[in-house]
């Protein structure tokens, strides 16, 4: 069962014991694109923090309890799909997200064949930077984590952890192709003007 949840535009579905949802006011901002966030929380002990400002449509998905989802203030999405299974992923300040943009942790077992150890535990959280931009249609899997001020290229798959800031991150998989970045969410000719350039 869906519960309608203040703010106007969140829903959560719960189903387990001592989940906590902390959702910081002002929610959303000035956008075109309204906000929603649909919250599908299964196990025990799951949290998720939405800091203030934060704006756009965000699905997150939480299984089998211990997950935990955090995304800073002022960042903004278009739409973001996000599934957790015993998993940890934080999203910094400042991030500008486009469409299509799916996160997620394993929910199936990978095997070694002859002894059956699960090789695919989750190990490391999944981790956005402060001022990041992602990309229409970036994926990041289990292990990924994005420095600050750092931009992933559209269509991206990002399977290990990154180190540099101020990079563009691009590929399947991900590797690192330009350095010595940072970006602004202004389209490039009225910035050109500002600054003189054009």
């Amino acid at each position: 069962k869906w519960y309608e949840f203040f703010p106007k535009g969140v829903r959560i579905s719960f189903s387990g014991r001592y989940n906590t949802v902390k959702i910081e006011l002002p929610f959303g901002k000035d956008s075109p694109i309204k906000t929603k966030v649909n919250l599908r929380i299964k196990g025990d002990k799951n949290i998720v923090h939405i800091h203030k400002n934060v704006s756009g449509r965000l699905y997150v998905a939480m299984h089998n309890g211990n997950n935990y989802f955090e995304i800073g203030e002022n960042s903004s999405m278009c739409d973001m799909g996000i599934t957790l299974v015993n998993n940890t992923c934080k999203i910094g300040k400042d991030c500008m997200i486009s469409n299509g943009i799916k996160i997620w942790g394993d929910g199936h077992s990978v095997l070694d064949y002859k002894t059956r150890k699960v090789l695919n535990t989750p190990k490391t959280p999944i981790l956005v930077g402060n001022h990041v931009w992602l990309g229409e249609r970036v994926t990041l899997t289990k292990g990924a984590q994005i420095p600050d001020d750092c931009i992933v290229g559209v269509a991206s798959v990002v399977t290990k952890k990154f180190d540099k800031p101020h990079c563009v991150i691009a590929g399947v998989p991900a590797k690192v192709v330009k350095e010595g970045i940072s970006w602004d969410g202004e389209e490039p000719v009225n910035l050109a003007k500002k600054n003189g350039e054009a």
